[in-house]
This record gives C-alpha cells, structure tokens and sequence, in this order.
C-alpha cells in the first residue's frame, strides 16, 4: 500500500490570517441547497458547534467552493460526515486551512486525510496550512481591514457567561479573553461595512435553536446590517 504524507507548509501568521479572512469573506447572495451554478463561488457551514459535543451541531469547519474546486478551513469532528452530507466531492478538494491548532478545529483531520486518500486514491500530497501556534480570535484590525466591503463575514461568536457554568474562574477568563463576543463580532462587521454577518462557532450551541435567541439579539447592538446565527450545512 502506498502512503502519501501530508506536507504542512509553514507559512507566517500574517499570511495565514490574510487567505483565512479572504477565503471565510466570499459569497455574492444566500443559496438554496439545491442552487447549482458553477460560476459561483460559496460558503457551506459544515460545523457550527465548539468543543462540547452537540449532536445538531458539527465541529468548527467552513467549505468554500469555487466551481468544482473546494477549500476547507478548520477540520473539527465530523467534517467528513457533513462534506458527505452537503454534496462536496472529496476528489474536488484543493487544500485545508486551520486558523489555529485548538483540538476542536483539527480533530477532524485524521479523518479527511484518510478518507481523501481512500477516496480517490490521492496521489498528491495533502496541502495544508497553518499557524505555527495557537493565538486569540477575538477583535481583529487584521480581520477588518481585510474583510472591508465583503459580502459575507463568517465569524465565531460566544456567551461569555457560558464559560463560568462549566469551568473554572481561571479557564473561564482565558476563555474569554480569545473569544469573540456576539457584539464584538457584530462590531468587526460593522467597521468592515460587510452586507452580511454570519456566527458559527456557536458557544453555547444550544441557546441558538430560539430564533430571538441572545446571539441575534447581542450582535444587532453593534451591527446594523442582515444577521444570520449559522447552522450547520447552510449554504451562502
């Protein structure tokens, strides 16, 4: 059996920041499932969830596709379920990108290295890129300068106070520190001037099944264009 190895390419956090932000800010309109146009480029929420298992709700993975060819950024669990689900071949993907080395974006990887390969047999290695570390997603001027004008933002969004019910005091004000707010995501949009604000990454995942729920409510603080409180296998 021939083994093909994967070959992450280091790349500065600067670069990786830019090609994550290019690639989470596409979409031109909202899509049905059934919508096919290869000429267009979208978004699929394959996983909306965080690191708690939630059976509605994947680990934190995002497809973007452009005509037949398919970027994957973040790997969390199940991202090969939910490619499988949303109609993604596995043959069309052209490489993964990870924002950061948290176990709940990565853990999927064994699994869509592995299953790539026995798919379609893949000879070529798998193109993969990433931080050196781990590091903070919360306000970004990076993200906003280069998410100006964009159509689409996808952004992590938690209730901080989520934190305190199942961790420590000191985990749960390291959690907050690198985790972005629903008005501090609804902020970055609205100096970015996006037309559409996303949240994924949904912590609690549970509190977004209430079509009022705190998400919506709290980014429309800071933002005054569409919300969407994502799910996962959305499509934009």
């Amino acid at each position: 059996m021939r083994r093909t190895a994967t070959q992450p390419t280091r790349v500065s956090r600067r670069a990786v920041l830019l090609v994550v932000f290019a690639i989470c800010a596409l979409g031109s309109r909202i899509a049905t499932a059934s919508d096919k146009n290869d000429s267009e480029m979208h978004v699929v929420l394959l996983g909306t969830g965080y690191p708690r298992p939630d059976a509605d709700r994947a680990g934190p993975s995002t497809a973007v596709v452009l005509g037949e060819k398919l970027f994957v950024v973040d790997t969390g669990r199940g991202v090969m379920m939910r490619m499988t689900a949303a109609h993604l071949p596995a043959e069309n993907l052209q490489a993964v990108f990870l924002t950061h080395l948290h176990s709940d974006h990565i853990s999927g990887l064994p699994d869509l290295f592995t299953t790539t390969w026995i798919i379609n047999r893949r000879a070529a290695p798998l193109e993969l890129y990433g931080p050196r570390g781990t590091k903070d997603t919360g306000p970004s001027a990076n993200l906003v300068a280069h998410s100006h004008g964009a159509d689409i933002l996808v952004h992590e969004a938690c209730l901080p106070e989520s934190f305190d019910v199942h961790d420590s005091p000191a985990v749960a004000a390291r959690l907050k520190r690198y985790h972005s707010t629903p008005e501090q995501s609804g902020a970055d949009a609205q100096e970015a001037s996006v037309k559409l604000l996303v949240l994924t990454h949904l912590v609690p995942g549970n509190v977004a099944e209430n079509p009022h729920n705190a998400f919506l409510q709290r980014a429309r603080k800071t933002f005054r264009g569409k919300i969407i409180v994502g799910r996962d296998l959305m499509k934009f």
